[in-house]
């Protein structure tokens, strides 16, 4: 018989509860405020993930339209 050691990384599993009512959270904020969650919150998000991104990879930034 072989001996292994099973390493599980979070593939498979619970969602810890924090992050699973976090989630929740933002879901229904999303759900009860769509256009201000997607144009004030989500797009200012995205471009700055952008930015951080195009930064980190060295690339030149553009303007996200």
């Amino acid at each position: 018989m072989q001996e292994w050691t099973f390493l599980n990384h979070g593939a498979f599993g619970a969602v810890l509860k924090e992050a699973l009512l976090t989630s929740q959270r933002v879901q229904n904020y999303a759900e009860s405020q769509p256009v201000r969650f997607i144009d004030r919150e989500l797009f200012p998000q995205i471009v700055m993930v952008h930015a951080r991104l195009a930064d980190f990879i060295g690339n030149l930034r553009y303007v996200f339209c």
